[in-house]
C-alpha cells in the first residue's frame, strides 16, 4: 500500500484525477491474481503467465504463422494449455505431445489412413467414453490394453494424432490369451486372461473400434489381462 502511494501524485498529473482512471489498476490487481496458483515462488508464476500472454500476441497478430505455430497460439489462450491436456477429436489428450518418429511399417498405416506421417505427434494418455487408455507401462495404473467391439483384445502400442486434421488413431497388436486357472481353487476364471503371445504385426485402429479399456499386469510369473472392478460384468 505505501509504495502504491508514493505514486500517485505521479500517477495524477500524468494522467488526471484518480476517481477516472484507478480502475485500470484494479482490472490489472485482477489478472495479477489470477496468475498466482500456489504460495512458493509467486514472482516467477505471475512473470511466467505474461510473458506466455505477450507471446501469444506476437504471435497471433505480427507474424505469419506455420500450421504448428498456430496450434501453439492457440493452446497458449487455452486454459487447459496450463494442465497439459488438449481435446482433438472428442478425445482428451494429457501430457506433452512428441513428434512422431515413424518406421516403415507405421508411414504405411499413415498413408492408408489419409494421416501426414509430417505431422503427427504422440502421446502417451487419452481418455474418451469416461475409460482412460495410455500407450506406457511406466504408468501406476497400466491401461493400454483394450478391448475392441470385435471382442479381439489389443495392446496400444502408439497414441497417433494428426495435427492437421484432428484425427486420432491408434497403433495396436492384436493379443492372443486364454483363462488364467487359479490353481488354488482349480478353477478357470474366464474375466482374467492370461497373454500367450503378443502379434508383431501393428494395425491401426480408430476410437470407435474400441469397447472398454484393461488392465495389463503380472500375476504368478504370468502376464495377464484384467477388465477393471466397474466394467468387470461387461467385459
Amino acid at each position: 500500500m505505501h509504495t502504491t502511494c508514493t505514486h500517485l501524485p505521479d500517477h495524477v498529473r500524468r494522467w488526471g484525477p484518480l476517481f477516472l482512471n484507478a480502475y485500470v489498476f484494479e482490472a490489472v490487481n485482477k489478472d495479477l491474481k489470477g496468475t498466482v496458483h500456489a504460495n512458493r515462488g509467486v514472482e516467477n508464476q505471475v512473470c511466467r503467465i505474461i510473458s506466455r500472454k505477450s507471446s501469444e500476441k506476437i504471435l497471433s497478430n505480427n507474424l505469419v504463422l506455420s500450421f504448428r505455430a498456430e496450434r501453439f497460439s492457440q493452446k497458449l489462450r487455452n486454459p487447459n494449455f496450463i494442465k497439459n491436456s488438449v481435446v482433438i477429436d472428442g478425445v482428451r489428450m494429457f501430457g506433452v505431445c512428441s513428434p512422431l518418429v515413424a518406421t516403415a511399417d507405421e508411414e504405411r498405416l499413415c498413408v492408408q489412413n489419409g494421416l501426414d506421417p509430417e505431422c503427427c505427434v504422440l502421446y502417451t494418455k487419452a481418455r474418451f467414453d469416461g475409460c482412460v487408455y495410455s500407450s506406457t507401462e511406466k504408468a501406476k495404473t497400466n491401461n493400454s490394453v483394450a478391448k475392441l467391439k470385435d471382442g479381439r483384445l489389443v495392446k496400444i502400442q502408439k497414441i497417433v494424432v494428426d495435427e492437421t486434421l484432428d484425427r486420432v488413431v491408434f497403433f495396436v497388436s492384436e493379443l492372443r490369451t486364454e483363462p488364467l486357472c487359479q490353481l488354488r481353487f482349480r478353477q478357470l476364471t474366464p474375466k482374467v486372461r492370461a497373454v500367450i503371445h503378443i502379434a508383431d504385426e501393428v494395425i491401426c485402429i480408430k476410437k470407435n473400434d474400441i469397447e472398454i479399456v484393461a488392465f495389463y499386469s503380472k500375476c504368478a510369473n504370468r502376464t495377464v489381462v484384467v477388465p477393471f472392478p466397474n466394467v468387470y460384468n461387461t467385459f
